[in-house]
């Protein structure tokens, strides 16, 4: 999900813009600007995002793991490492400002007492699970970092189990997708209801899976034609709306989860794209957006909650521009930098 970049670094050349939208880094960023979307507007197509997110964290850990890590002789303290000395540096900035945002404007995330468990505002593990989540967005960093502990041990039984590897996927995708849906109808805080999607893009990784054009067409067809229904029925608008007195609101976990599956192999055919220096810069940005925006989320709500969205919009816009034009500037003084230095750090690892 939060990598180092893509794999394949090539010149840049003028390509018509949804080519451009569709090579690795540029897709990772389009998706955390939905998430952007969602927590801005009423539309709740989030959930979805952070699925194919996992999907895309799937492909690219059994990648990075398979042909950088395996080789060290300490290889899954070291994976787990980077793991989170990549995770952590913008986690806690951004924990740390939508902790005294939550406690200046007084939301419902602003923390009682000891309640606000501090270890997990250090470390991510345990975020989901607590009562209040200053930084909301960072529930999925938890589930990310959950899949992250354990991949090493799994990585060493799917040496075992790649003759069926498809078959697995495709069991936890239904198993998890039927509790996450119809069960919880809501997030989980553990990875085990996920784990069909991290599988997925295993999967598409160790098979070196490309979608046919065919199957990508069905797919994007598919989660435009689900989206467009559900929008123009109002007893279904709901789902993907959120509105006092719209029907349908149990079911949006269930149409998010529908939508990453139908979406998925649009996501794995990126992977395999031609990338650029312009392109791994979007990648990486991705995960500072996703951290970042959560701020001006906040201060959006205290200040204009009271407006309609038409009269909302020129401020969101201008919150968004800001948004990131910061997470820019981190990327490159701040972020990047402590890139540099977990490679150097890992290259040195025995």
């Amino acid at each position: 999900m939060w990598l180092d970049g893509t794999l394949d670094e090539r010149p840049l050349r003028v390509q018509p813009i949804w080519a451009i939208l569709l090579m690795p880094g540029a897709f990772r960023l389009l998706l955390a600007s939905a998430v952007v979307v969602n927590h801005h507007t009423r539309l709740k197509i989030g959930a979805a995002s952070v699925e194919l997110f996992f999907i895309l964290s799937g492909y690219w850990i059994d990648r990075m793991y398979g042909g950088r890590y395996s080789k060290l002789r300490r290889r899954a303290a070291v994976f787990v490492a980077s793991r989170l000395m990549r995770l952590l540096p913008m986690f806690q900035l951004f924990s740390a400002i939508a902790m005294v945002l939550a406690i200046t404007f007084h939301t419902p995330a602003a923390p009682q007492g000891l309640s606000l468990a501090l270890l997990p505002n250090f470390t991510i593990l345990g975020y989901a699970s607590m009562p209040e989540q200053p930084l909301v967005p960072a529930w999925s960093l938890d589930i990310e970092l959950q899949f992250y502990l354990l991949f090493p041990l799994l990585w060493l039984v799917m040496v075992r189990i790649d003759a069926v590897l498809g078959y697995v996927t495709a069991i936890l995708l239904v198993a998890g997708g039927l509790y996450l849906g119809l069960v919880l109808k809501d997030q989980s805080a553990i990875v085990f209801p996920y784990l069909g999607f991290f599988f997925l893009g295993v999967f598409a990784s160790r098979k070196a899976w490309k979608p046919s054009t065919a199957l990508i067409w069905a797919g994007v067809l598919g989660a435009m034609a689900l989206v467009v229904f559900t929008l123009a029925m109002p007893e279904a608008r709901g789902i993907l709306i959120a509105a006092d007195g719209l029907p349908g609101r149990s079911w949006n976990t269930a149409v998010n989860i529908v939508l990453a599956v139908l979406i998925a192999p649009l996501a794995i055919s990126t992977v395999t794209r031609p990338s650029t220096r312009i392109d791994r810069i979007a990648g990486d940005l991705s995960y500072v957006v996703y951290c970042s925006h959560w701020v001006g989320v906040v201060i959006a709500g205290a200040y204009l909650a009271d407006l309609r969205l038409p009269a909302r919009l020129p401020f969101i816009a201008f919150d968004i521009a800001v948004t990131y034009a910061v997470s820019l500037a981190l990327l490159l003084w701040v972020d990047r930098p402590l890139g540099q230095f977990r490679a150097a750090w890992i290259g040195r690892q025995p």
